[in-house]
């Protein structure tokens, strides 16, 4: 797994804004197809793209409230730039417990086979916290499947200590990853498991 892809890992959402929608079936420009619920929303890449003022302003709450100050300055710096370059998609749970699953695309190749992801599991932990500078607890790694493929399963420590994010890492092409992660409260991390996993069931990668 390489080394930005594993940075990628660490980007987790500390953005917060909904755009009103209905139930909807998104039509990604990754490359895939998903079914979110009626209390979810979507911020595609071209909405981030089209309204920087939504992203700076954004960026100025999430640093006035303090959720950025223990986030090293490589990864929110990549996280700023992934954002105004309209890098990532974000969907949205418009109701309470309110949680976020982000979408973006790395360069990167993951094993399929079962030494393999054994050896990348037993890895992880150790490059995550080398990158976030702190140690990092992976709670699950597995290969499981999802919608109408397979993908790296991953719960683990995001940056803020004591709490924990769910992701998918699928490939989508022979050098690319797509990377799904979902986040939230602490208290609200078996809802939001809940909830991630029926949106994630009604995934199509094309």
């Amino acid at each position: 797994m390489k080394k930005n892809m594993l940075f990628s890992v660490l980007i987790i959402s500390v953005l917060v804004w909904a755009l009103p929608a209905s139930s909807l079936t998104v039509q990604s420009d990754f490359g895939f197809q998903i079914t979110l619920p009626a209390n979810w929303t979507v911020v595609s890449r071209n909405d981030v793209k089209d309204k920087p003022d939504v992203v700076k302003g954004t960026f100025e709450v999430a640093e006035k409230e303090k959720t950025l100050l223990d986030l090293p300055k490589d990864l929110y710096n990549m996280l700023k730039e992934k954002m105004v370059g309209g890098q990532v998609e974000y969907y949205y749970r418009t109701d309470t417990p309110h949680f976020s699953i982000s979408v973006y695309e790395e360069k990167g190749t993951l094993s399929q086979s079962e030494a393999g992801v054994k050896e990348t599991c037993q890895l992880l932990p150790q490059e995550l916290s080398k990158v976030s500078q702190k140690p990092v607890k992976v709670h699950e790694c597995r290969l499981k499947e999802v919608g109408n493929t397979k993908g790296l399963f991953v719960v683990a420590d995001t940056y803020h200590q004591g709490e924990k994010y769910a992701q998918y890492m699928i490939q989508k092409d022979p050098d690319k990853v797509l990377l799904f992660t979902a986040t939230g409260k602490e208290q609200d991390f078996n809802a939001m498991s809940s909830e991630f996993e029926k949106v994630m069931k009604s995934l199509e990668v094309k």
